[in-house]
């Protein structure tokens, strides 16, 4: 029911718009799987062995750590952004926590060629939009081009519940075997930053004694190198800023929202 102010037309009209608009939307999303289920599979793509094991591993997630991950294969998004669909499908679902917003919401359009993965806003920090992206690009596009849509949707709901697994600090059963031949990028990485922290200090240090030695011998370079420094302290406060601005439950699933994090793409 919507609940409309007397005696104001404009308002009247923009509550019935967009209540209308809301329940259009909801009422073109499947419903959610039955308790305890975690895929939808409307398209009939995913066999039965990996049901199964999608089923068991997004149970375990969620048994261990309260994440939620949701799948659903439809024939296609019928012109709606996969992005929009997936994002309001995870919030028509509910899927992950409703304290934290920790749900993972896949939708799959194999007419289309289209997946997405819909991130929870608070299981953004655990996989932000470049890993969804890259476990994508390495596992889903593969597979799906293949037709082993079954084998790609449970690769990569691995993967993310090997991302799930660091952050909550707990062992799952089903991510033994996951394909983790992608990611010596991360190993290389950690090495390089744990270099890189010295290299940046001594660079500093001799930053510092250069701008110290050139100040001495001219009082007009330490104006300038005091104007260096606001300048530089502007400039990074400037950046930061930034960078902070660059973000009907049913069934099994907890209340959970979602606010359009997320990858995926054709295949």
């Amino acid at each position: 029911m919507i609940i409309v102010p007397k005696g104001n037309k404009i308002a009247s009209y923009v509550l019935i718009l967009f209540g209308s608009f809301g329940y259009l939307c909801a009422a073109n999303l499947p419903p959610p799987p039955a308790q305890n289920y975690y895929v939808l599979d409307q398209a009939d793509i995913i066999d039965a062995s990996y049901e199964a094991r999608i089923n068991e591993l997004c149970r375990e997630v969620e048994r261990k750590t309260t994440a939620e991950m949701a799948v659903l294969t439809i024939h296609s998004f019928e012109g709606e952004s996969p992005w929009y669909y997936a994002t309001e499908l995870g919030n028509f679902w509910g899927v992950g926590q409703e304290s934290e917003d920790n749900g993972l919401m896949m939708v799959v359009a194999v007419a289309d060629r289209e997946v997405f993965t819909a991130a929870g806003t608070g299981m953004e920090a655990i996989l932000p939009d470049a890993r969804l992206d890259q476990i994508y690009r390495s596992i889903l596009v593969p597979d799906f081009r293949k037709e082993r849509y079954g084998k790609g949707i449970y690769q990569a709901l691995q993967m993310y519940a090997v991302e799930i697994e660091r952050y909550y600090e707990v062992e799952f059963e089903g991510t033994r075997g996951a394909p983790r031949g992608k990611e010596g990028w991360q190993k290389f990485w950690k090495m390089f930053s744990i270099l890189l922290i010295p290299i940046l200090i001594f660079a500093f240090f001799i930053f510092i004694v250069v701008i110290a030695l050139t100040s001495k011998g001219s009082g007009s370079s330490g104006s300038s190198s005091r104007s260096y420094w606001s300048s530089g302290s502007s400039s990074s406060s400037s950046s930061s800023s930034w960078s902070s601005g660059s973000s009907s439950s049913g069934g099994g699933f907890s209340g959970g929202s979602f606010s359009g994090g997320g990858a995926g793409g054709g295949w």
